[in-house]
């Protein structure tokens, strides 16, 4: 069975809005980084309320990604600025290892065992995969209860909606 990248990516965009209220963005605008493929940003507006977006810049990840991978390049890229945000509501330290250990073990739930590792090889450049082993193991048990949290939720989110 073939998993379809771009239904799971547009259901995870759901999810985020109607769970937690966070705003993704696909767009072609240029940011100010040139090589950057997405951020995250929390802000407060009108006093107490706060407005987090997530925003995915699809240029700069179809010139990053200019054969194949490039939605398997959008699903990593958008699950790594989500697992800021996780990080964020977990009130762990933000690190760019730590969002990309998240991200990695929710796609290892979210796709089937079976596509796991072409999925993986497409976005083989974007994942750290040295520096996991460097990760204290209390913290990598920490990120991956972040993770499985996020996937009971997504995977109770589906279950109510679809």
């Amino acid at each position: 069975m073939k998993d379809n990248i771009n239904e799971i990516i547009k259901n995870i965009i759901e999810f985020m809005w109607k769970e937690y209220g966070v705003i993704i963005v696909f767009s072609n605008e240029k940011l100010i980084e040139k090589s950057q493929l997405a951020f995250y940003k929390s802000m407060i507006i009108e006093k107490r309320e706060k407005l987090d977006i997530i925003k995915v810049n699809l240029n700069n990840i179809n010139s990053y990604k200019k054969d194949s991978g490039i939605n398997e390049t959008k699903l990593f890229v958008l699950l790594h600025e989500i697992s800021h945000f996780l990080l964020l509501k977990a009130k762990y330290k933000q690190q760019e290892i730590y969002a990309d250990l998240i991200a990695y073990f929710i796609i290892q739930e979210l796709i089937f065992k079976e596509n796991f590792i072409n999925i993986i090889s497409n976005i083989l450049e974007l994942i750290d995969f040295e520096n996991f082993s460097k990760i204290d193991e209390s913290i990598s048990k920490d990120l991956k209860d972040i993770s499985r949290l996020f996937i009971y939720k997504f995977r109770k989110f589906l279950k109510i909606n679809k």
